[in-house]
């Protein structure tokens, strides 16, 4: 039980490297993907020396001699086939015949019996229906899910922007759109996650006309705080339950 208060966590790099993705547990990596590392393999990889060679084209081989049937094989087998070929068609009549008298007889049975059609609820009343059974459980799924996303801590390690345009004034102006972009993210992670920035820089060039950047994240969550969250989400699905096959029950 004490290892599931360890927080696991995912560290996600962006830079020079590409997207570097690693998750760890415990100490020990359980997933990592992209980054220098993954470049020197790639690079390493080469053929073995004992590769086999090409093989040689395949029209300059010799081709295998054509097997023709003797005159007394094929006097056998006619006569065989013509008696096979009769039997099959007698056997394809007798089984014909059996699909069509059973046809005629499922037709007469069908004819007397009064056709039914089931009747079909409106998309507005199954509707309805649905969300009327969905509504206790509603307010009491949004609140849990709410508690989940804030047990997901998200932490901005560092991150450097550089943006510019060859004009001061347009450099200026650029250079505010981006601070006004990354505060606008920073406030929607914050309303839906656990957020904590420790550093981030947004530099403006006046020579040249670039956006460039690089940062690094981390992103933690502590089993034990999913498993008590699922367990309230579940006694509490459990009373609604309860409650509403009350309500819902005939009285005597």
């Amino acid at each position: 039980m004490l290892l599931l208060h360890f927080s696991a966590m995912v560290n996600i790099r962006i830079g020079e490297n590409g997207l570097e993705i690693s998750a760890k547990y415990l100490g020990i990596t359980l997933f990592s993907k992209g980054g220098e590392a993954e470049q020197k393999v790639q690079k390493n990889v080469q053929l073995p020396e004992d590769a086999p060679e090409d093989v040689g084209d395949v029209s300059d081989a010799e081709p295998l001699a054509e097997q023709t049937p003797t005159e007394e094989g094929v006097t056998e087998t006619k006569g065989e086939t013509e008696q096979e070929t009769v039997i099959v068609e007698e056997k394809k009549e007798q089984i014909e015949e059996k699909p069509i008298k059973a046809e005629a007889e499922r037709s007469a049975d069908t004819k007397d019996e009064p056709k039914k059609k089931p009747k079909k609820k409106g998309g507005l009343a199954s509707l309805k229906a649905k969300y009327l059974k969905i509504k206790p459980y509603a307010p009491m799924t949004w609140k849990y899910f709410r508690k989940l996303l804030k047990a997901v801590r998200i932490s901005v390690v560092g991150a450097d922007i550089s943006v510019g345009r060859e004009d001061a004034h347009e450099a200026a102006i650029y250079y505010g759109i981006i601070q006004g972009v990354i505060a606008h993210i920073f406030t929607l992670l914050a309303s839906i996650f656990t957020l904590s920035v420790k550093r981030c820089d947004v530099s403006c060039d006046f020579l040249h006309n670039k956006i460039d950047g690089s940062g690094e994240l981390c992103i933690k969550v502590r089993p034990s705080a999913v498993i008590a969250i699922a367990v309230c989400f579940a006694v509490n699905f459990l009373i609604i339950r309860a409650k509403t096959k009350k309500q819902s029950a005939p009285k005597n």
